[in-house]
């Protein structure tokens, strides 16, 4: 169940859809907020031959306790995978890459407007929702 504060009509209409809805509105409207936080990231990543900017995505998982999870993050393993990611945002001693914390930029950067993007996102939705 999502817990949603402030504006008493939305609360109260956010309450009447059933749980499985609300669930997918709150996914929706956490995919939405971290797109523009994968663009940013994506927009900030060295080029060398582009394969870290492909490599990040974004995910939302939800736990069976409720509780809902969205990241943004590099894939290292596998097809389309950027194994050496780390070394480019952390640097490395060994090889004397300085560091280049573009994810943590972004993060930064981004995290006050993924909150508001999630909250209008939200709003939106339960008000498409409510008026079906």
């Amino acid at each position: 169940m999502i817990t949603l504060t402030g504006d008493k009509a939305l609360e109260k209409k956010l309450k009447k859809l059933p749980a499985n809805i609300q669930r997918n509105l709150a996914r929706k409207a956490m995919r939405k907020g971290l797109a523009d936080m994968r663009t940013e990231a994506r927009s900030l990543a060295p080029v060398l031959t582009g394969r870290l900017k492909k490599a990040i995505k974004t995910k939302v998982s939800l736990k069976s306790s409720g509780e809902m999870t969205g990241r943004v993050f590099i894939k290292t393993k596998g097809k389309g995978g950027a194994p050496y990611a780390h070394l480019v945002e952390w640097g490395s001693d060994m090889t004397g890459q300085t560091p280049y914390r573009f994810m943590t930029r972004t993060f930064e950067k981004r995290k006050g407007e993924f909150i508001a993007i999630f909250r209008r996102e939200l709003k939106a939705q339960i008000l498409k929702a409510g008026t079906k």
